[in-house]
């Protein structure tokens, strides 16, 4: 950019929502059920800009994506981001003692209370609109 705004960093995978090195068949398909409907959209000009410009650095920018260190790789994987054992980062979870009293009556008392009222709803919207067919 010649204005001196930085530039954002991009990653035309996310954007057309398919995994990295994808080709550009994949690339074409994502493209044309993201762009469906997109001009009719609020900010639908600048989100179809943004995913032509993916289009564009899939189909003929990034030649070697295995090559390219620019863009920023998501895994594929988010099990990575997990860790292994317990620690400072992931606690074990602590069982917090019950504050309430048991609430299966006033469960019980609820279902029975809503099979009622849609029995009755039932019973009304039934009664409105049957007739008998004519002879």
């Amino acid at each position: 950019m010649s204005d001196g705004a930085p530039t954002t960093r991009r990653n035309p995978y996310v954007l057309l929502g398919i995994p990295f090195g994808s080709t550009r068949e994949l690339a074409s398909i994502a493209f044309a059920t993201r762009a469906r409907g997109l001009r009719r959209a609020a900010n639908g000009a600048e989100r179809l800009k943004d995913l032509t410009w993916a289009l564009n650095q899939v189909e003929e920018v990034l030649r070697e994506p295995r090559m390219a260190l620019e863009i920023y790789r998501v895994p594929a994987d988010f099990r990575c981001y997990e860790p292994l054992s317990p620690g400072i980062f992931s606690p074990t979870p602590e069982r917090l003692v019950r504050q309430s009293g048991p609430s299966a009556p006033e469960l019980e008392q609820l279902f029975v209370a809503a099979e009622d009222e849609a029995l009755a709803a039932a019973r009304s919207e039934l009664g409105n609109s049957a007739a008998l067919p004519q002879r």
